[in-house]
């Protein structure tokens, strides 16, 4: 392996660095836009009066619940899908920090500060003409 030197090891993983920070960055763009949307979500449990329908599939709504209780119905259907989505989130996005901390360790220490920036810059380079091809229709 006579191409694949330290260098080109550690650039390799300063880019890989720079796209877990990305995952991450993703992540907590999720768990805030969820976590706001759980604010405007009824708190609590479910009203008695509709606790009967807790789980019941959504296909099957239409059939199940009364016409007058279905917009009750999905909202806490959703309320409650949210909050598990949230915790998703969550998990993904430590496994996420765990890897770019295991990667951001592979990189000397006095390599960080310079190979960083340069694979942001790559990165975004990358990003800033494939969105230039995308609207130029190719």
């Amino acid at each position: 392996m006579k191409t694949i030197n330290d260098d080109y090891k550690h650039a390799f993983l300063a880019e890989k660095a720079v796209e877990r920070e990305h995952e991450v960055f993703h992540y907590q763009v999720n768990i805030d836009n969820y976590t706001a949307m759980l604010e405007t979500l009824p708190k609590g449990p479910w009203p008695e009066d509709i606790a009967v329908y807790v789980g019941t599939n959504q296909q099957d709504v239409p059939m199940a619940v009364p016409p007058e209780k279905i917009d009750l119905v999905a909202t806490y259907m959703w309320r409650d899908r949210v909050a598990a989505l949230l915790v998703s989130e969550k998990i993904e996005q430590a496994k996420a920090k765990h890897v770019y901390d295991t990667v951001l360790a592979a990189i000397p220490a006095e390599k960080v500060a310079t190979l960083i920036p340069a694979a942001a810059a790559d990165r975004t380079a990358i990003l800033t003409a494939a969105k230039a091809a995308k609207l130029a229709g190719k």
